[in-house]
């Protein structure tokens, strides 16, 4: 049937198109039933084969024909679907792009094979064709409507699977965009949905480097279900990052990796860390492994990390348990590098001394019972202590070092100032990071002598001692020195934006350089010379407009009680009289006319009476006004 069905098409003389098209439009409107018919099967299938041996025109077609008779030949969907990627994969751009156009509704319409096309678009992202790409972006974005788990495991099994750098780094980026543009349409109103996405991010951290990481911690942090104030959402993250701190591995302060890996991993946790999350994984590797081996790293690194150690204090969850076992090592380096107090003018690192001072004083206020085993002493009170002496002496040695170098910090910050002041606008920059240097040198001094205190007064120890208004210096917010601001990053000019106190008649001052210069040199000339000439101009124009509207009309007798006097006063009599007269006479009209006559008079007197005893304005001697008119 389908050959005689062939012969009778070849002999209308009909192009291949229009026999795609009349095979079409006789498949389109059929059920599933009345397909499954011989004849309309072998019509299917002619598609399928001129999809895979027809020229460029022809495969277009049946790349658009095949998605739309994809559902009613289901004994045919293995075979449509190789014959649709085989178009996807064809030579021509045109063939490929409008057969990838087809993949959503076939994933639509037999959703076993969506894995199969996302797998295919995710090996596009590594396309040079940019139109291709972002195809095929926007094929997965609406493959996340249809089943939204295993486009994500998709990804996931790529990136961890791939051998190719760049189809691994597009795979990554792909995953993240769909996470944070998709997110709140497709995963937030599902959580068990983002549940299978989080597990499947997590069984591809296993092999990943720091910015990948970082990466997959931010498409971690956009889920709904880790954006809760909850402290379970916040250990799940922390854990996370602990498990990439490689924690479990031991601390070698000669590789440089292992040492960058751990500060990266103490800065990524800190926003979990400030949500009341355990901390106990990294304070026991802290304890065990990098505090007894901190004196054989750099000073930048031993700073870096202590600052990071000081600043997870502020609000760790610290159990009595882990601060006793953190408080040993930490009393052992305090000793080795706290300065003694017999050295004088030895050179001291303030931010160090602030760091341990910190951490030992937010510590030793839960585990008091560890202090008095250290210190020997009762209640936590350093000042009865019977051991560690030199210890004690060095603490309680700060706060005296500290207040004469106060001293000294605020004469040399005004030696900056004075140079900020006077040197050229493009050599500021560096004198405004020393005076930076400065201030927070001197909010660590401060901070070093409320610590001081705070530790080495009678029960200084306890938690009800600890000083709770402390701020680190490195992270205080403090406003900058007033004075000349710094020089922007990036500016092309050598001169300021502008500057308040400026000398218009000096010569280094440059009208045309700044936006609005020529308008403020000339607002500042008035200014100096005490005279506003907008503002002059303003109250001229108002002055002769309220006189002439006084002039026009004249002023009402319900004003203040000095002009109602001052009116009635000028009143004649006769003003009275032909007003009683006229409202008597109503009958006749020669004296109606009079009347209004009279009336008329009378309001011209008063009028002119009342312009005579109007007050003369008062000039204002301050302004140049032009003089008033001599009264008529």
């Amino acid at each position: 049937i389908n050959a005689e069905y062939m012969g009778v098409i070849s002999s209308r003389g009909m192009g291949l198109v229009d026999e795609l098209y009349e095979i079409y439009y006789g498949l389109e409107k059929l059920s599933v039933d009345e397909a499954a018919s011989e004849i309309h099967t072998n019509r299917f299938s002619r598609i399928l084969d001129v999809a895979r041996s027809g020229p460029a025109p022809a495969k277009t077609l049946c790349g658009q024909f095949i998605p739309k008779l994809f559902s009613r030949f289901p004994l045919l969907s293995r075979n449509s679907v190789d014959v649709q990627l085989e178009l996807c994969n064809d030579s021509e751009p045109n063939v490929r792009l409008q057969a990838c156009r087809g993949l959503t509704s076939m994933a639509r319409d037999d959703p076993s094979y969506l894995s199969k096309f996302a797998e295919f678009l995710v090996g596009l992202l590594s396309s040079a064709n940019v139109v291709e790409v972002d195809n095929a972006k926007r094929l997965l974005s609406s493959f996340l409507l249809i089943d939204a788990r295993a486009v994500f495991a998709v990804l996931c099994d790529v990136i961890s699977s791939t051998a190719s750098n760049a189809l691994r780094e597009k795979s990554i980026a792909a995953l993240r965009e769909l996470v944070v543009f998709e997110a709140e349409k497709v995963l937030h109103p599902h959580p068990d949905v983002e549940r299978s996405v989080a597990d499947a991010i997590k069984r591809v951290l296993d092999d990943v480097t720091g910015d990948e990481f970082r990466v997959f911690l931010d498409v971690l942090r956009h889920l709904k279900i880790f954006q809760t104030d909850s402290a379970a959402a916040a250990q799940e993250l922390l854990d996370v990052v602990a498990d990439q701190a490689g924690l479990s591995s031991a601390f070698d302060p000669h590789d440089e990796q292992c040492v960058e890996r751990l500060v990266a991993c103490l800065g990524l946790a800190q926003p979990f860390i400030l949500k009341s999350a355990a901390n106990s994984r990294f304070l026991s590797y802290l304890a065990s492994q990098v505090l007894p081996k901190l004196l054989d790293l750099t000073p930048k690194q031993q700073g870096t990390l202590l600052k990071l150690l000081a600043e997870s204090m502020t609000a760790t969850a610290i159990s009595p348990a882990d601060a006793s076992t953190f408080l040993d090592p930490l009393v052992t380096l305090m000793e080795s590098m706290l300065p003694p107090a017999e050295e004088t003018g030895a050179k001291i690192n303030f931010t160090i001394c602030e760091c341990l001072l910190f951490v030992f004083h937010s510590l030793a206020s839960k585990a008091i019972d560890s202090v008095n085993h250290v210190f020997g002493t009762t209640a936590g009170d350093l000042t009865t202590a019977s051991t560690r002496a030199p210890l004690i002496s060095s603490i309680g040695s700060l706060s005296p070092r500290c207040t004469e170098f106060l001293d000294q910090l605020v004469a040399l910050k005004q030696v900056l100032l004075d140079n900020i002041r006077s040197s050229p606008f493009e050599k500021r920059a560096a004198a405004q990071e020393k005076l930076d240097i400065v201030d927070e040198t001197f909010r660590s001094c401060r901070n070093i002598r409320t610590l001081v205190a705070s530790i080495m007064k009678p029960g200084g120890c306890s938690a009800a001692a600890r000083e709770p208004s402390i701020q680190l210096s490195w992270k205080a917010d403090h406003r900058r020195p007033a004075g000349p601001p710094p020089a922007f990053a990036g500016s092309q000019s050598s001169q300021p934006p502008f500057r308040r106190n400026f000398n218009v008649s000096s010569s280094n001052f440059n009208v045309s350089s700044s936006p609005g210069g020529a308008r403020l040199a000339r607002q500042a000339l008035a200014s100096r010379d005490g005279v506003n000439r907008d503002s002059q101009s303003d109250r001229d124009r108002d002055r002769d407009r309220d006189r002439d509207r006084s002039r026009r009309d004249p002023p009402s007798t319900s004003d203040s009680p000095s002009k109602r006097i001052r009116t009635s006063e000028t009143r004649t009599p006769h003003t009275t009289g032909s007003s009683s007269s006229s409202s008597g006479s109503s009958s006749s009209s020669s004296s109606s006319s009079s009347s209004s006559a009279s009336s008329s008079m009378s309001s011209r007197r008063s009028t002119d009476s009342s312009s005579r005893t109007r007050e003369r304005p008062r000039e204002d001697t301050k302004s140049n006004d032009r003089p008033v008119r001599p009264r008529r």
